[in-house]
């Protein structure tokens, strides 16, 4: 039976969409396609009507998973209140738990390293996004501010992986160092 080309259009995005939250809670290399086909309802072998490969579905589901959240960085950023908010926010306990809903940066870092150049461009360019928007809220030269929003980005990357890893095994830790990263950034933002 054929389908119309809005239905495979639809099958293809609900395939991506399950994808990007199923990677980012799991990480690639724990979910197979047979897993992510038979949640959306589909068989494997439909798999092959959307995408030539595994590698194909993950560039496209980490593309696909930055654009929310980007677009609400991107918004919030507009002001050094909504940078900060941005801050507090990612580095929360509610954000710590929740990886499936959470920000890709920290979701598919781990994954991007081991995955193909266009999963890593994919994972690059949700990446500088991230990096200009902070950036619009920094001083000095287009340079310093950029250094900066890297900087910036990258404690609470680190940070918010350095939490979900401890996280069960030492709770108090893992709050521990949402916490001191948390003050340290926006600390940072202040004297900007």
């Amino acid at each position: 039976m054929k389908i119309s080309k809005e239905k495979a259009a639809a099958n293809r995005r609900q395939i991506i969409e399950t994808a990007a939250q199923t990677f980012q809670s799991r990480g690639v290399d724990s979910v197979g396609v047979d897993e992510i086909m038979k949640a959306c309802g589909f068989t494997h072998g439909g798999f092959y009507n959307h995408f030539e490969s595994k590698e194909d579905l993950i560039s496209e589901a980490m593309s696909y998973a930055f654009e929310p959240a980007l677009k609400v960085a991107e918004e919030l950023t507009e002001t050094k209140e909504g940078l900060q908010q941005a801050v507090r926010g990612y580095l929360s306990e509610t954000h710590r738990d929740d990886p499936a809903e959470g920000c890709p940066s920290a979701g598919f870092v781990c994954d991007a390293v081991r995955q193909t150049e266009s999963t890593k461009k994919a994972y690059s360019a949700g990446l500088n996004r991230y990096i200009k928007a902070f950036a619009k809220q920094m001083t000095g030269s287009p340079k310093q501010r950029r250094k900066e929003a890297i900087k910036t980005f990258a404690s609470m990357v680190g940070g918010m992986l350095l939490a979900r890893a401890t996280r069960g095994a030492n709770n108090d830790l893992s709050d521990e160092i949402l916490e001191a990263v948390r003050e340290d950034v926006l600390q940072g933002l202040l004297e900007e």
